[in-house]
């Protein structure tokens, strides 16, 4: 799976930070309910891609290692 990059296009952190403004909230007629403070949003956001993040590196590990495993069994058929 390909790693796309963050822009407010694709993340729904940085829809909830940017597109979540009081004037639009008011503008749209909806009832003001209480925000969260951006930092949390961005530590639950943050927490999101790290782990995203640390799942594909052990993924690319375990593949790295299924090859170096396959490159051993080569070389040891070959002498």
């Amino acid at each position: 799976s390909e790693i796309e990059p963050v822009t407010p296009s694709n993340s729904r952190c940085q829809q909830e930070i940017f597109l979540e403004t009081p004037s639009r909230q008011a503008a749209a007629g909806k009832v003001r309910r209480k925000k969260k403070p951006i930092q949390e949003i961005v530590e639950e956001c943050m927490g999101k891609h790290v782990n995203k993040f640390l799942q594909l590196e052990k993924e690319m590990e375990e593949k790295f290692l299924q090859v170096e495993k396959e490159k051993t069994g080569i070389r040891m058929e070959k002498s």
